[in-house]
């Protein structure tokens, strides 16, 4: 299907491969649909796409967490943690706020908290 990406662009369309391919190495998580069954649905990127985990780590956990952003509705962005560090200090790495110290299920990205200053 086609795929478009809000913060490239309202008019900007990929096919499924490219969408992925350009957003690969993106540290920030963009906004994305798909066309399907006649209208525009959320897509998400496959786990590990966009997000390396510690190289130097062999126990990599993905983990969903539910994040907001100024984009609007909340997305599920899958991570990668280890136990080679905290979850809210990889979610900082990452610019986002965690919304718990410990095990953190929740995260805002920082352009969020900026606008609650």
């Amino acid at each position: 299907g086609v795929v478009r990406c809000y913060q490239c662009g309202i008019q900007v369309c990929y096919c499924e491969a490219c969408a992925i391919e350009i957003h690969q190495n993106s540290l920030f998580h963009h906004y994305m649909e798909i066309w399907q069954d006649d209208y525009f649905q959320p897509f998400k990127l496959p786990s590990g796409v966009m997000l390396d985990p510690n190289p130097h780590c062999d126990q990599v956990i993905w983990k969903s967490v539910a994040c907001f952003s100024v984009e609007g509705a909340p997305r599920t962005i899958d991570f990668p943690f280890c136990s080679c560090e905290c979850e809210a200090v990889k979610l900082i790495k990452f610019r986002y706020w965690p919304g718990s110290p410990v095990n953190p299920n929740v995260a805002f990205t920082f352009e969020y908290m900026d606008l609650l200053e």
